[in-house]
């Protein structure tokens, strides 16, 4: 399961960068996780096939992780 894998891949500034494009806060500072909901619809779209379709995980989820947002960003 990909949760247990390295992500130190993802630098610090990637990670805010995914944040900002995808939770719409170009305010940020550091990287936090986004919440579904917060998406834009294209995005909440993506995010639903990437935990369904790529990296299927437990029903329920709506906090997109690093690697989510990673996944969606690619996607888009």
């Amino acid at each position: 399961m990909y949760v247990h894998e390295d992500k130190s891949v993802l630098s610090d500034e990637c990670l805010l960068e995914l944040t900002w494009r995808l939770d719409q806060k170009p305010h940020l500072t550091e990287f936090q996780s986004v919440r579904k909901g917060k998406m834009m619809s294209l995005h909440q779209f993506l995010y639903w096939f990437v935990i369904k379709n790529i990296i299927p995980q437990g029903q329920g989820r709506n906090l997109a992780n690093p690697m989510d947002l990673c996944y969606t960003n690619l996607l888009d």
